[in-house]
């Protein structure tokens, strides 16, 4: 869609096949779609013309993976073997192999440079993209997400409220210690991400995460509980729990 208008630019129909997308920091830039009998197409996002094809190793059961994820600038898809390859998107050729077995509950994820193989229940262990060798594990964490150059990271903390961290992404190192806070803003395209805080006397604490600084700022104590905010820079807009919306000015 043409996002000033709302015209249609292109279409395109993806029955029976997994779909990936590779971004950049504006956006999505290309679609990825894979069959299960290994066909690949990509797609250029802004013209839905064709950029380039080619195959990789086909589902175990030629009817779905249960890995084919497009994680920074690879495709990893699993075979017959229980392991998982990642190819280069751009030539789509094989660089690296992986054993996962059947333990259910795992998939991959973009760790800012990183590739992360993450468990449903907590940790992290993050792969060399180029090589897919294990870099570092950490079981501690029980999520976590690029943000920048760094990765910001949630232990558990008092009920929706987590203690933060920011990491290095390729030792796992812990850079700086955010504090407890529930994240918000982090769906917006720009704009810092928030932390929110319960206070006693019914009143919420607002901070700006500066992670890649290793800082927080606070932006303000709002009368009353809210369940999300962002920030304009000059106002915090926030969603009440029971529905509404408030504006709040507030000074840079």
């Amino acid at each position: 869609m043409d996002p000033a208008s709302g015209a249609v630019r292109w279409t395109l129909p993806v029955p029976g096949q997994e779909v990936g997308y590779r971004r950049d920091d504006h956006g999505v830039t290309q679609l990825v779609l894979v069959t299960p009998q290994g066909r690949v197409t990509v797609y250029d996002a802004d013209s839905g013309a064709v950029a380039h094809t080619g195959r990789v190793a086909p589902a175990a059961d030629r009817a779905a993976y249960r890995y084919a994820q497009v994680v920074a600038d690879l495709l990893l898809v699993e075979d017959a073997r229980g392991t998982v390859t990642g190819y280069g998107l751009d030539r789509l050729d094989e660089r690296w192999s992986l054993p996962v077995g059947s333990r259910a509950g795992l998939w991959f994820a973009d760790c800012a440079g990183m590739v992360c193989l993450r468990d449903q229940v907590g940790g992290a262990q993050a792969l060399d993209p180029a090589t897919g060798r294990p870099a570092w594990s950490d079981e501690r964490w029980l999520g976590m997400g690029p943000v920048g150059d760094r990765l910001i990271a949630a232990e558990r903390g008092v009920g929706e409220e987590l203690e933060l961290s920011a990491l290095d992404p390729p030792t796992g190192r812990v850079l700086a210690r955010l504090g407890r806070w529930r994240v918000s803003g982090n769906d917006l395209p720009s704009g810092p991400l928030l932390g929110l805080r319960t206070l006693t006397e019914d009143r919420t604490l607002v901070g700006a995460l500066d992670v890649a600084a290793g800082q927080v700022r606070i932006r303000g104590i709002l009368p009353g509980a809210w369940s999300e905010c962002a920030d304009t820079g000059t106002e915090l807009v926030c969603l009440r729990p029971t529905g509404g919306m408030a504006i709040w000015p507030v000074g840079r």
